[in-house]
């Protein structure tokens, strides 16, 4: 019986997630909002001629498309050409692709982008990671003890609960948090099976770990780490705590070849100086926002930033809030918060809900911006970077959903009168499931008037039917639930059986009917297109093209950062949590000289200019800029090169791939070096900034210098010079980068001299050289060698382990013959 009901189970959580995301796969649709990409000027302008149907974007979710698919197509197309993408070119002037973490380039399930066609794979992969970690979650809750129906409630609340459903086409967040009932899996099945010899359990939870590690996001995957951290040293008996540190160091291990490029980059990138403690949770969840729990669109839904009204879009109730909705979304369904407070209430004397309380309420303490998170932020290394501590929601909804799998198990139990968890009487839990739940209903009904003394919108009319349809829902939901729980607790009712098992699906129900139409479903199309601009702007590669915003039209009058990997040019600027901060001073003195916008870059992840005028551009060999009108550039500046669907400029100062100068300029730092380039009597042509000991030059060398070959990972270049001279590229200096010269006599290795506050620059001999240029980082080198030894020592463990299982196996039979 319990077997038919586990399989009964499992198919449920396949269906679940077939619900939520099969319509898009079976239509040909691709799980990303690729129509924002018909918002950009390029496309916009022959949207409607290409797609007839399209009118407004459904959820204007920017990320997914301009940053993380724009990460995997270079990705893809690099290691189809045969290389690991360690250096993205793209980006920034050029940037750490691998060591980004978000790009996830060897987390194991991407794989299925690299071989599928991109949209295709990209379905695949956010399916995969919705069964999984339904699937995990159902293993650890059946691991506990509890009932099929109990360990179903918590794996469909968990696989479908707001965080899991908002951040699924970012993918990277999901990614990573699929992994974390899979720890608590294989630590609590070791701890009950294997107490004696934990080591399958070390090597399974180091696995999941490792997945985790590289799925392609270090601040939820530090909150699983802390979760699983917890968990294990709370459940491993003494002499077993070794087994502890020994998973983590293996995990590392095995995650070396992402972990270690990471590291690094995470040391020199623009968030690495410290701020105050209380600076770094600026980005907190403000307590009023708790009302999500039960009214998760109280202050607006993205989603509903549009209504249709007789057929033709009008403005609708989009989010008000005072930060991102997807940030602070902590919605674990109405249903599931009633089952976790009757656990709370009715089975609080259970170890394992005792624990999950304190995870709650610790994962609630760290959103908040309490001082619980100083801890981390001063010992921890780089938990000072993650700068939105509302994230650690997702410890919050993880464990509501499991103390919800323990208040199934309560009714249960009080319905045959065995009460092995619970803590009162079977003839008091009904009782207290109904109050709970008319609570829950009136909490709901007075929040929505009590949040509008605050936010007076949503008092509006414009807002009354909106947040009465939501108030509906949670009403409705919580008297279902109550009626449900009272059924199911009511010994020798013939519903009961039937009550129980309308529990999960009532779960579920309540969280598919919310989230329906958050994430878009879009035509595969909409990504691709050439308009005519876009042969213009390739025509300039390697050189570089600025793509520039006009002032009130915004992302509708450029080619956003980082799709031009897509598109195939280069740009200046880009957006990326992890780019140095050596070129995010240089390039934040550039905008600040060049307008009066304070702060230079409100986003901080985002590089944006709002003008082409500036010697560091040029050095840059900004070769192109494209406006929209109505800006125009200055024809004394600037030579009108082609209009298409956007005008496209010429810069005659632009200085090519490299140059020979011959005087060096001291300077402390990337700013004041930007501020040198400004001066009237600096010619970028004869002179370069360089920071640290001087080199010996010879002031009046010059010369010409030749690109032969350029690629992602590999620069060469042909120099001819009149005396020693510094060669300065136009390419950004980053650890990693090695540059040899080779002469007619010898070939040695010459140090990167950052030039300009940013240039890769070295010193070059008087008469003809080659100098070559490679990316090779040891960082990427020495984790890949820990890495494929974690993974041979892996691959012996588990040869080891299926030669013993087939020995046992044979004994057995052995044994059993007459």
């Amino acid at each position: 019986m319990q077997r038919r009901s586990d399989c009964a189970a499992l198919v449920t959580i396949f269906l679940a997630a077939c619900v939520l995301h099969g319509p898009a796969i079976v239509r040909g649709r691709v799980l990303l909002p690729a129509d924002v990409v018909l918002l950009m000027r390029p496309w916009g302008l022959a949207a409607r001629d290409r797609f007839p149907e399209f009118r407004f974007t459904q959820n204007q979710m920017l990320g997914p498309i301009f940053e993380y698919y724009s990460w995997r197509y270079q990705a893809r197309e690099r290691l189809r050409a045969g290389e690991v993408p360690l250096w993205n070119p793209m980006e920034m002037s050029g940037n750490v692709l691998l060591a980004n973490s978000q790009s996830a380039v060897l987390y194991p399930p991407n794989l299925l982008l690299y071989v599928l066609p991109l949209w295709l794979g990209i379905n695949l992969v956010t399916l995969l990671h919705t069964v999984i970690t339904g699937l995990l979650m159902y293993a650890f809750l059946r691991a506990l003890g509890l009932s099929p129906v109990a360990g179903l409630t918590g794996s469909l609340a968990w696989m479908l609960s707001g965080p899991m459903l908002v951040w699924t086409e970012f993918q990277t967040p999901t990614a990573t948090l699929c992994w974390l009932p899979g720890v608590l899996w294989a630590w609590e099945r070791t701890i009950r099976h294997d107490g004696r010899n934990p080591w399958r359990g070390c090597v399974l939870a180091a696995v999941f770990l490792a997945l985790t590690a590289t799925a392609g996001h270090p601040q939820f995957a530090f909150y699983v780490m802390l979760a699983s951290v917890a968990y294990m040293l709370w459940r491993s008996p003494r002499r077993a705590l070794w087994a502890v540190p020994a998973t983590i160091i293996a995990a590392f291990v095995l995650g070396g070849a992402t972990l270690f490029p990471v590291a690094e980059a995470s040391r020199i990138n623009h968030r690495s100086s410290k701020t105050a403690f209380e600076a770094s949770v600026k980005l907190r969840l403000p307590p009023e926002y708790l009302v999500g729990l039960l009214l998760p669109n109280i202050l607006g839904n993205p989603r509903d930033y549009v209504k249709i009204v007789d057929g033709e879009p009008q403005p609708g109730n989009p989010y008000i809030g005072k930060y991102d909705f997807i940030e602070y979304c902590h919605y674990a369904g109405v249903a599931v918060l009633i089952l976790a407070l009757l656990a709370l209430f009715g089975a609080f004397a259970a170890a394992h809900v005792r624990f999950f309380a304190v995870l709650a309420l610790l994962g609630l303490a760290l959103a908040l911006g309490t001082w619980v998170g100083a801890p981390f932020y001063y010992l921890v290394p780089g938990y000072s970077q993650f700068h939105a501590p509302a994230r650690a929601v997702c410890l919050l909804v993880f464990a509501l959903c499991v103390l919800a799998a323990f208040g199934v198990q309560t009714l249960a139990e009080a319905g045959s009168t065995k009460l092995e968890t619970a803590s009162v009487g079977s003839r008091r839990i009904g009782r207290l499931a109904v109050c709970v739940a008319v609570t829950c209903g009136v909490t709901a009904a007075l929040a929505w008037p009590l949040m509008g003394l605050v936010y007076k919108d949503v008092l509006a009319s414009g807002w009354i039917a909106y947040e009465a349809a939501g108030l509906r829902h949670a009403v409705l939901v919580a008297a279902l639930a109550g009626v449900l729980a009272w059924t199911c607790s009511t010994s020798g009712s013939r519903f009961q059986r039937v009550a129980l098992a309308g529990v999960p699906l009532l779960c579920a129900a309540d969280l598919l009917v919310w989230g329906s139409g958050f994430n878009p479903a879009t035509d595969p199309a909409m990504l691709g297109g050439t308009p005519e601009v876009t042969h213009t702007l390739r025509q300039s590669w390697p050189r570089r093209v600025l793509s520039l915003e006009t002032p009130g039209i915004g992302i509708k009058s450029l080619i956003v950062p980082n799709y031009n990997a897509v598109v195939g040019y280069r740009e200046v600027q880009g957006a990326d949590s992890v780019h140095s901060l050596r070129y995010h001073l240089a390039l934040e003195t550039v905008a600040e000289q060049m307008s009066p916008q304070r702060p230079a870059f409100p986003d901080g992840n985002t590089i944006r200019l709002r003008s082409a005028d500036h010697p560091l551009l040029d050095a840059l060999d900004v070769a192109l800029v494209t406006t929209a009108p109505p800006t125009a550039l200055p024809p004394s500046r600037f030579q009108r090169m082609a209009d298409a669907e956007l005008t496209v400029w010429r810069n005659p100062r632009a200085k090519g791939p490299a140059w020979i100068v011959g005087r060096a300029v001291p300077v402390a730092g990337p700013v004041e070096a930007v501020q040198r380039l400004q001066a009237a009597d600096f010619d970028i042509g004869s002179r370069a900034t360089v920071e640290g000991p001087q080199p010996q030059v010879d002031e009046r060398a010059s010369g010409s210098v030749r690109m032969v070959h350029f690629s992602a990972h590999r620069v060469i270049y042909d120099v001819q010079a009149s005396g020693r001279g510094i060669l300065v590229t136009s390419e950004p200096a980053y650890p990693g980068w090695r540059a040899i010269v080779e002469t007619d006599r010898h070939q040695r290795e010459a140090p990167i001299i950052v030039a300009n506050g940013i240039l890769r620059s070295v010193v070059v001999p008087p008469g003809r050289c080659r100098v070559i240029m490679t990316y090779a980082p040891a960082s990427y080198c020495l984790g890949l060698y820990l890495s494929c030894i974690g993974t041979g020592l892996l691959a012996a463990v588990l040869a080891a382990g299926v030669t013993g299982w087939v020995s046992a196996a044979k004994r057995c039979r052995e044994e059993v013959r007459p």
